[in-house]
């Protein structure tokens, strides 16, 4: 009678707890011995993941206006863009000569955050910049 009882309760603990409760004991759980263990292959168990495509990126763009200084305008692509001087001078200069210049390629919250940070800054030292958000339609 009680090895009856002990089977019926043995009956209602998955099979997946007993190897887990085992590779615990262990220290260490493995896919493959619940596999050798109910006599499925390992590519029961183990699926492939999900090719993820990588998110859409987007341009963040500053444009060009006549009383931002210039100065002004090299210290935020130094300070939010990571912009070396020399890089962060060639991005400005293209901003004064063409009207817009790209300050850098990302995921859209991220590049929604860089567009309100320099809006932030530039409203609080009172100069009118404005920045752009535009995606990046080159992206394979």
């Amino acid at each position: 009678m009680l090895a009856d009882m002990q089977d019926a309760e043995a009956a209602k603990v998955p099979l997946s707890a007993i190897v887990c409760a085992v590779g615990a004991q262990r220290g260490v759980f493995e896919p493959t011995d619940l596999a050798e263990r109910t006599g499925m292959g390992s590519h029961a168990l183990l699926k492939e993941k999900p090719k993820v495509a990588p998110p859409p990126l987007y341009k963040v763009m500053l444009l060009n206006d006549d009383y931002t200084p210039m100065e002004f305008v090299v210290g935020i692509l130094q300070a939010l863009f990571n912009r070396s001087h020399s890089e962060a001078v060639s991005i400005m200069l293209c901003i004064h000569k063409k009207g817009v210049g790209i300050c850098g390629l990302y995921p859209y919250d991220i590049a929604e955050t860089k567009a309100a940070q320099v809006v932030g800054i530039a409203r609080k030292n009172e100069h009118p910049l404005q920045c752009v958000l535009e995606k990046d339609e080159e992206q394979h």
